[in-house]
């Protein structure tokens, strides 16, 4: 189960990645307001692991996301879009585009337990 995690130190390996240092991979993920990422140790190698926490664009298993199949277990969700999109929201739904999934806060931001972005 990759949960979407793969592991910091062959990440750094890809030419794209070499200029930077797992100490930089910390401070970016631990300085992000909207917590895009997440850290963790491998259960099994002990190696330190980052994954997008949302926005993936790749199929990814095991996710930490819970589907919402009957309204009234979210009788409120937010959906954060840009003020163009708006039009094309109301005349044709949310759509998620190239991604796998559409994500929800469960109220609107500055309210507790939501990170907007």
């Amino acid at each position: 189960m990759s949960e979407g995690f793969v592991f910091v130190d062959e990440l750094l390996k890809l030419r794209q990645f070499k200029r930077y240092s797992e100490n930089e991979i910390r401070k970016v993920v631990d300085e992000n307001d909207k917590k895009r990422f997440a850290l963790r140790l491998d259960p099994v190698t002990n190696r330190l692991q980052i994954r997008a926490n949302q926005g993936h664009t790749i199929e990814v298993d095991d996710l930490e996301l819970n589907p919402i199949t009957d309204p009234s277990d979210a009788p409120v969700v937010v959906h954060g879009t840009y003020r163009e999109c708006w039009e094309l929201i109301k005349a044709q739904g949310l759509s998620r585009m190239s991604r796998n999934h559409i994500h929800f806060a469960p109220g609107e931001p500055g309210e507790e337990g939501v990170i907007s972005g």
